[in-house]
C-alpha cells in the first residue's frame, strides 16, 4: 500500500538536502524518500519495542 506524505522544509534545510543529493549523485526527491522511509521504519521498530 502506498501513501502520500507531505513534507515542508525551510530554506536552510532545503539547501542542505540539495547539497546532500548532489554529493550522493541522486535526485532530491529520492533523498527525501529515503529519509522519510528511514524515519517510518524507525517508528515501526519503536512501536514494536513498546509492546
Amino acid at each position: 500500500m502506498r501513501r502520500k506524505i507531505n513534507t515542508a522544509f525551510d530554506d536552510h534545510d532545503y539547501e542542505q538536502l540539495q547539497l546532500l543529493a548532489a554529493m550522493n549523485k541522486i535526485r532530491l526527491t529520492e533523498l527525501v524518500r529515503r529519509i522519510v522511509q528511514a524515519h517510518l521504519d524507525k517508528r515501526k521498530v519503536n512501536l514494536r519495542e513498546d509492546r
